[in-house]
């Protein structure tokens, strides 16, 4: 073939055959692709979506991968067909107040909004245990998982 690369960047557009609107990019720094999904859905929705494809909700583990994501949020204008954010893996449901990944990757970066995370539990009495990559700040807040938000989602998939 006289062009493989190419035509494996392409399969890679293909990779999901799903009802879910996708978007990908691969990253240059380790071996993984992801996948935007503007469908919005519960955190617990997502995950098991990202579990479907063989990945599992993406985690931003330092500003190189940050500005991955969020430069490709705006060249492909995907967060102008969302109300809010988009679900990472990013959670405290075990244990209030400690976030880890949820791959159990553990890394100290992270990316707060400011006031956050604030648990705020006016909706849900459970407060908020999921976090969001919000669209119009690129920051991340902590957010109710279920049914009270649903959101788009990003999605991690090693490709090695």
């Amino acid at each position: 073939m006289k062009y493989p690369i190419v035509a494996f960047l392409l399969s890679l557009f293909f990779v999901a055959a799903c009802a879910y609107v996708e978007h990908s990019i691969i990253s240059h720094t380790t071996p993984v692709e992801y996948h935007f999904f503007q469908d919005e859905i519960t955190w617990h929705e997502a995950q098991t979506h990202c579990k479907s494809i063989g990945g599992d909700l993406v985690r931003i583990y330092d500003q190189a991968t940050n500005d991955l994501i969020i430069a490709h949020i705006i060249a492909s204008d995907i967060g102008a067909n969302i109300d809010s954010g988009f679900w990472i893996g990013y959670n405290d449901q075990k244990v209030e107040g400690t976030f880890e990944w949820v791959s159990g990757f553990v890394c100290p970066y992270e990316n707060w909004g400011a006031g956050e995370p604030n648990n705020n539990e006016n909706l849900d009495p459970s407060g908020q245990d999921c976090v969001q990559l919000r669209k119009d700040t690129t920051q991340w807040d902590d957010e109710y998982c279920g049914e009270i938000r649903d959101k788009a989602f990003i999605c991690e998939v090693e490709v090695c």
